[in-house]
């Protein structure tokens, strides 16, 4: 997945606009972004799969 995808995933997952999930969290992702989106990708993909 894209990093753009990602955070559009992550904010929808959280309920926030993509805008709003860059201003609150864009300080992370700087220092962690591809873990952070590893693990927010893996907490989506297992909520699909669960919820199929």
């Amino acid at each position: 997945m894209k990093t753009q995808q990602s955070i559009v995933a992550m904010a929808h997952h959280f309920g926030h606009t993509v805008d709003t999930m860059l201003k609150v969290y864009a300080h992370l992702f700087t220092e962690t972004e591809q873990a952070l989106i590893q693990e927010f990708d893996n907490v989506i993909e297992n909520e699909m799969i669960s919820s199929q």
